[in-house]
């Protein structure tokens, strides 16, 4: 068994349905397919509005270089308690985790 995690968010860019779906259209027998969405939070570069993601993203337009440490840290906690519950059922060396956007960015982040 293999297991292969793609942290995502919701929709892609265009409004349709993530890429990260086509990996769900993949499970077979030998392989499990684990996908969770980003929480809903509020957006600070857009308005504040509620979207998924796994961390706050800030307008740059000030100049500013600000990040969301505190976002980045707690969903790199709910990914790693993701990875904790996997590993209590596949080997560790048989995970791969990927993702797109932010997923990707909390895959790196993750690792």
């Amino acid at each position: 068994m293999v297991a292969v995690i793609i942290i995502r968010v919701l929709v892609d860019a265009s409004g349709g349905p993530a890429y990260s779906d086509l990996f769900l259209l993949l499970g077979m027998q030998h392989m499990r397919v684990v996908a969770p969405y980003a929480p809903k939070i509020p957006i600070s570069a857009l308005n504040e509005d509620l979207e998924r993601g796994w961390f706050d993203v800030f307008d740059e337009e000030d100049g500013s270089e600000r990040e969301d440490e505190s976002g980045v840290e707690e969903s790199c906690a709910k990914i790693h308690a993701l990875l904790d519950s996997e590993v209590e059922r596949i080997d560790s060396r048989r995970i791969v985790v990927g993702g797109f956007g932010h997923g990707g960015a909390m895959a790196l982040f993750a690792a």
